[in-house]
């Protein structure tokens, strides 16, 4: 699955995924901020019907991404994914990943609301 988000191929979703998670992971991936990206799969623990993992991606900041423009800035960030499995295919995915870094990164910061 690093490659499919590294790469941008959307093509083989719909054979890996369910139909709600490919439509999510494909909007998604569609509306990405970050040109030539590489997430790397750092670790991976997996059971029969589960998968965890810890990735690194970096890329370079060339759409406006929440509400910061374009910056051409190269990010580096880091988080986890947790798939739920069933039948040989993604029926759910939880994604954190460690977004007051990649803010800082940009130049932002991350304020409360009101």
């Amino acid at each position: 699955m690093a490659a499919l988000a590294s790469t941008g191929d959307l093509d083989d979703l719909n054979e890996v995924c369910s139909p709600e998670v490919a439509h999510e992971w494909r909007t998604n991936m569609e509306s990405f901020a970050f040109s030539d990206r590489t997430f790397t799969v750092d670790e991976l623990v997996a059971d029969a019907s589960r998968v965890a993992v810890l990735w690194t991606n970096t890329g370079t900041h060339t759409a406006p991404y929440a509400g910061i423009p374009a910056s051409g800035k190269k990010t580096t960030g880091h988080g986890s994914a947790f798939f739920s499995l069933s039948g040989g295919t993604i029926t759910k995915v939880t994604t954190y990943f460690d977004a007051e870094g990649l803010f800082r990164e940009l130049g932002a910061t991350i304020q409360p609301p009101g």
